[in-house]
């Protein structure tokens, strides 16, 4: 999912730069926390140029099955790969506005407003194809649709 990501961040507009899969040093990792080592983003982009007067980092964390994303986890990898980068460009690349992604497959309406709440924005495959002007299939139904209304007893029709 990380390359697709990336491929389809890199079409839209105003992004100039994008890559898949950012690993931290897994020496370094392991010998800062028990979880640091799996510390990695499936996918970043740049939306605009470093110069430009606003560009916005985008970091994408990608899970086949969208109830595995972990958000403060993954907020942590973010923090602790940024944190990592060293220098000017390092420092540059921290304090950049940032557009946080969940990439799964597919997304529930629940999901959506759960992660959005988290501050992180999902897409999934039907958004990516949005993305790139493709208007897909509609989506699955949803397995646990709120039960529509009782409908209105009938009155019998008047005799006059």
């Amino acid at each position: 999912m990380g390359h697709l990501t990336a491929d389809c961040l890199l079409c839209q507009p105003g992004v100039t730069w994008a890559r898949h899969g950012l690993w931290r040093n897994r020496q370094q990792a392991a010998n800062s926390s028990a979880t640091a080592h799996l510390a990695d983003i499936d996918a970043t982009a740049l939306r605009g140029w470093l110069e430009d007067p606003n560009p916005v980092l985008v970091l994408a964390g990608c899970k086949r099955n969208a109830n595995q994303h972990d958000t403060a986890l993954l907020q942590r990898r973010f923090d602790d790969i940024l944190g990592d980068l060293g220098g000017e460009d390092g420092e540059r690349f921290r304090n950049l506005p940032q557009e946080k992604l969940l990439v799964s497959p597919e997304f529930s309406t629940e999901q959506r407003e759960r992660y959005a709440q988290s501050g992180f924005v999902p897409m999934d495959i039907h958004d990516m194809a949005r993305s790139l002007g493709i208007e897909p299939a509609p989506r699955m139904p949803d397995p646990n649709p709120e039960p529509a209304p009782e409908p209105e007893p009938c009155s019998s029709p008047s005799p006059f």
